[in-house]
């Protein structure tokens, strides 16, 4: 009786689509990593946001800080991290003076022309 009721159950799970969805892991939306060998270059926009250049054409990513992060518009930031990608868990740290730690709300990849409305907003 027992073996009837596990497989009458594992015949539902199957066949019921909405219920084998809400078993399976929701997925992000954003890219949670960059690949450091595809950041050709980075351009701070303001104590938030850091516009990110991937090699390629026009390909672009946009760092959302959690807050904002005093300095970095003018000294920069650094990070440091234990994998070949700058991850959403990795902190950046302000270059000098007082070293702040920032942490990263979001990654998330945008057009050619939100990058450039960013560098407009930025001056």
């Amino acid at each position: 009786m027992l073996r009837l009721a596990i497989a009458a159950a594992i015949a539902l799970a199957v066949s019921s689509p909405a219920l084998a969805q809400e078993a399976e892991p929701k997925k992000d939306k954003g890219i949670t990593c960059i690949p450091l060998r595809d950041i050709d270059r980075t351009e701070t926009i303001d104590s938030k946001t850091i516009l990110v250049k991937l090699r390629g054409k026009d390909r672009y990513q946009r760092i959302s800080l959690a807050n904002r992060c005093t300095g970095l518009l003018f000294n920069g930031f650094s990070f440091a991290t234990s994998t070949n990608d700058l991850c959403s868990t990795d902190p950046l740290r302000v270059v000098e003076p007082g070293s702040q730690f920032c942490l990263i709300d979001s990654i998330d990849p945008i057009t050619a022309e939100q990058a450039d409305a960013l560098r407009m907003a930025k001056k």
